[in-house]
């Protein structure tokens, strides 16, 4: 599981690239939040294959976290520039650390972990 999960992550993140040298209104701000969003997004999941924690947990933190990892990468496309005061960046920023704190509440109650 945890190759094929690399090879996924390899896949979207080479997507993203195509993406951004055919597409004239992909512009370099949305590149980078979208590829750093798939990155941590494949990160936790591959975190989450290699942890030993229940398997029910591992199910759910894989599911969720597909969906949010497809979700900060729509997010990215309606971001626009300056950083400042962004509703969108402030959404992948929040999306992530929710990612983090699952990740880290689930280990904690985890009784394999």
């Amino acid at each position: 599981m945890k190759k094929s999960i690399l090879y996924t992550a390899a896949f979207f993140l080479i997507f993203n690239v195509v993406l951004f040298l055919l597409l004239s209104s992909y512009v370099v701000n949305k590149f980078v939040i979208s590829e750093v969003s798939v990155a941590l997004s494949f990160t936790a999941l591959y975190y989450i294959a290699s942890s030993k924690i229940d398997d029910t947990f591992k199910i759910f933190l894989t599911l969720s976290f597909i969906v949010t990892g497809i979700s900060k990468f729509v997010l990215s496309f309606f971001f626009k520039p300056p950083l400042t005061d962004n509703a969108v960046f402030l959404a992948i920023v929040i999306i992530t650390a929710l990612e983090l704190l699952s990740i880290i509440s689930i280990k904690y109650f985890s009784k394999h972990s």
